[in-house]
């Protein structure tokens, strides 16, 4: 995935998770950082993989 395609992506889902309240914010704000960081993980391995 592209870093332009993941920032459209999270543009979106941040204008959905305005319209919940504090205490899912704050859960889907964990289960994003979760997912970014499953994100990077996953990009690193590809990158090792090619090397």
């Amino acid at each position: 995935m592209s870093t332009q395609l993941l920032s459209r992506n999270s543009d979106r889902l941040v204008k959905i998770a305005k319209s919940y309240n504090a205490d899912q914010q704050v859960k889907y704000l964990h289960i994003e950082a979760d997912i970014e960081v499953l994100i990077q993980q996953l990009q690193n391995l590809s990158k090792q993989k090619d090397n």
